[in-house]
């Protein structure tokens, strides 16, 4: 356990994170931003994300931003996927992620580095990841 903290106490610095929807929101996208509230991970996810969109008959596009552009005050913990982490990406039982989570500061900060992604409340105008 004490592993797994410390590696969450570790600096996030230059940290991209995504955002995939489907190819039928990138004009409303690029005129508006991603609109609040919206959820942001690392590339670890991206993949996983883009799968469940094409499941649903989507074609997905990826969006990027860097994190250091982001309102701290307007970023929280996701969580949702705190709740119900998908597992099989992260690599960790939900039963470790919420051990994990119970011990650390439940920070946004936390999140990102327990479960890979973040929510943001802000309007993000992100570039498409070519």
């Amino acid at each position: 356990m004490r592993q797994i903290i410390n590696r969450l106490n570790e600096a996030l610095e230059d940290t991209i994170l995504y955002h995939v929807t489907s190819a039928s929101n990138v004009e409303r996208i690029q005129q508006e931003g991603v609109r609040p509230v919206s959820y942001w991970s690392t590339d670890d996810l991206v993949d996983y994300y883009s799968e469940t969109i094409v499941d649903e008959g989507g074609q997905p596009v990826v969006f990027r931003i860097s994190l250091n552009d982001l309102d701290p005050q307007l970023i929280e913990p996701d969580y949702p996927g705190i709740d119900e982490p998908i597992t099989t990406v992260i690599g960790m039982s939900e039963e470790k992620v919420h051990q994990v989570w119970e011990a650390s500061s439940q920070t946004w900060n936390d999140s990102l580095k327990l479960i890979g992604s973040i929510r943001y409340r802000g309007v993000v105008r992100p570039t498409i990841d070519e």
